[in-house]
């Protein structure tokens, strides 16, 4: 029996005992064990040091990242499974992810460049322009005058 493909996302702390260039490796390890339980690794996050709001296993410093993938359900349960067992990372949280957000995920962020437009210039009126425009309000006073009967 198949099981239906579905988008996930996991976000997992690395202990702080993990040395700052070995982090990049753990984020790898993760990244084969998703691959190893069948799954696909759409978008990895670098992983950033954060100060944790409360200490898990006494440590109050760790890198957070984060990772979408696709996989079947099993995979899923497998990826727990291993991440369990493995001492390197705190905390993990694995989400299932709607196709829509998975999308904006892959799309490029937008640019926060504000593009200033020049102000349009007003520049003075020709005369023959000036004497046309003083005909027209001269006429709209006109039919004016004649709508309100004076």
């Amino acid at each position: 029996m198949e099981t239906e493909v579905k988008n996930y996302e996991i976000a997992y702390l690395i202990s702080p005992a993990v040395r700052e260039e070995d982090v990049f490796g753990v984020v790898g390890k993760i990244t084969s064990l998703i691959q190893e339980s069948r799954g696909l690794v759409h978008k990895i996050d670098e992983p950033k040091r954060v100060k944790l709001a409360y200490p898990i296993k006494k440590q109050t410093w760790a890198h957070f990242g984060w990772t979408a993938f696709s996989a079947d359900g099993e995979g899923a349960q497998e990826l727990k499974k291993k991440l369990s067992r493995d001492a390197s990372v705190l905390r993990y949280l694995i989400v299932s992810i709607p196709q829509k957000k998975l999308r904006d995920l892959r799309r490029p962020p937008r640019s926060r460049i504000r593009i200033e437009r020049p102000t349009p210039v007003m520049r003075p009126a020709t005369p023959e322009a000036q004497e046309q425009e003083k005909k027209q309000i001269a006429e709209i006073d006109k039919k004016l005058e004649e709508i309100l009967g004076k």
